[in-house]
């Protein structure tokens, strides 16, 4: 397996930085208070936008690649199907950092689209919320997997980093029960991750197995 290239020192200190504060703001709420579906205390707001992009494209892998060859055929890439999103930026012009929000088995719910947007935003990150089940008339996945998501996230990455107001190198992952599977998924070696033309900086996962 062929390693990553060094960064240069002084975008791995930013990195650094970026991930122990997101770290640090992250780690101060309670799993019981996300578990139960939010803060009551926390102040809400609807996204400031609803936006449209699609889940990334699903490239061959080199193993896909030649075992078309040898039958005398091209491996294609499986495009990205329509998503739906929720958007909020903070207040100012940035570029800001961002995450990317996978919501768990019962869909988006209220405390995805409310409190987690603005405790987001008010922290000073611009926060997308991925709807993965809207376009698919999917109601819940609490007794199965959609492993499409992994390519969703990736989808989300994609936009954000064509936005003028994200810095695309300090757009974090994070997603809550099947959510968090995803979120893991992403980001595991060998995965999906090898095959996307950009990265995640860092990934947070709230209980992927409950």
């Amino acid at each position: 397996m062929s390693k990553r290239p060094a960064r240069p020192k002084a975008l791995k200190g930013q990195t650094e930085a970026w991930l122990s504060k997101v770290v640090d703001l992250l780690k101060g709420v309670g799993l019981a208070c996300l578990y139960l579906g939010g803060c009551l205390d926390a102040a809400s707001a609807l996204a400031d936008e609803v936006v449209q992009f699609e889940s990334a494209t699903v490239k061959p892998t080199q193993l896909q690649e030649r075992n078309a060859q040898e039958r005398g055929e091209i491996a294609k890439p499986v495009p990205g199907i329509p998503l739906r999103g929720y958007l909020t930026r903070p207040p100012g012009e940035g570029p800001f950092p961002a995450i990317v929000v996978l919501h768990g088995c019962a869909g988006v719910l209220s405390n995805d689209r409310e409190v987690w947007l603005e405790r987001l935003s008010s922290w000073g990150y611009v926060a997308l919320v991925v709807d993965s089940f809207g376009t698919r008339g999917i109601k819940d996945t609490c007794h199965s997997l959609l492993s499409d998501r992994v390519y969703d996230a990736y989808g989300a990455l994609e936009f954000l980093s064509k936005d003028s107001s994200v810095d695309p190198r300090r757009v974090a992952l994070m997603g809550f029960s099947a959510g968090g599977i995803a979120t893991l998924e992403a980001v595991q070696l060998g995965g999906a991750e090898r095959l996307m033309d950009h990265k995640f900086s860092v990934a947070i996962a709230y209980y992927p197995n409950c």
